[in-house]
């Protein structure tokens, strides 16, 4: 609980959560944290400078390119016209699904597929249905959307937060943009005018696969365990 709420300023009601999430890391053997941003957050100086960077990581075996006419039979869509993928819901006020919304309806002849509740194993053909993703969130960690629809070459704009600009940095017709319609409607754009996806996707994120994952956590608990322990204390917040 390092990050702003749902309207993107810090709460009140959140304030319990994230002070303890600062005194355990000023008292932990070892902190990990899912983005630069997190770890920059934290306020005990030793804490945040011993604080490793593990993100979430993706499974490649199930993300992975897939043909998009094929994808969209086995979906039940139309063959023809641009479609952005949307993972969310209006239920959670911290994705900005009207902002995506908005950004679309300014993109003629282009659909808005917003997806919630669908079985992870239904996932990759979602994106391989779509043209592009938007992520238009308040609030990110490590977006897993992002990672997966990358692994299956799918084009990416979204807003800046959590690692997105870290994640997009360098691949062709992705982009961080305003969060504003217009801009991102724009960046939209630009995405669906080349049909080739994002053909370098599925190399960035070998870096951050399920197994590379794994293998940083291993790497992080070797060294926890080799350092002096420290006493622990358990600490319990009561839930609202």
């Amino acid at each position: 609980d390092l990050e702003p709420g749902a309207d993107g300023r810090l709460g009140w009601s959140a304030l319990g959560s994230r002070a303890a999430s600062h005194l355990a890391a000023a008292l932990a053997s070892g902190t990990s944290v899912r983005t630069r941003a997190m770890r920059a957050a934290l306020l005990w100086p030793p804490a945040r400078a011993a604080a490793e960077v593990i993100a979430s990581g993706v499974d490649l075996s199930a993300f992975a390119p897939f043909d998009r006419a094929r994808a969209r039979r086995l979906r039940g869509l139309p063959a023809d016209g641009k479609r952005v993928i949307f993972v969310g819901s209006a239920a959670r006020p911290v994705k900005r699904l009207e902002l995506a919304r908005a950004a679309v309806a300014l993109l003629p002849g282009v659909t808005l597929d917003v997806v919630d509740g669908l079985p992870h194993d239904e996932m990759p053909l979602a994106y391989a249905a779509a043209d592009a993703l938007v992520l238009t969130s308040y609030r990110e960690g490590s977006p897993n959307c992002v990672k997966e629809a990358l692994a299956c070459a799918l084009r990416v704009v979204g807003v800046d937060v959590g690692d997105l600009g870290e994640l997009l940095d360098g691949l062709a017709a992705c982009a961080v943009a305003a969060a504003e319609p217009r801009a991102l409607a724009d960046a939209l754009a630009r995405a669906l005018a080349d049909g080739r996806g994002c053909p370098e996707g599925p190399a960035r994120m070998a870096e951050h696969s399920i197994d590379a994952m794994a293998r940083r956590f291993l790497g992080f608990y070797e060294r926890v365990a080799a350092r002096p322990q420290r006493r622990t204390i358990a600490i319990k917040i009561p839930r609202a």
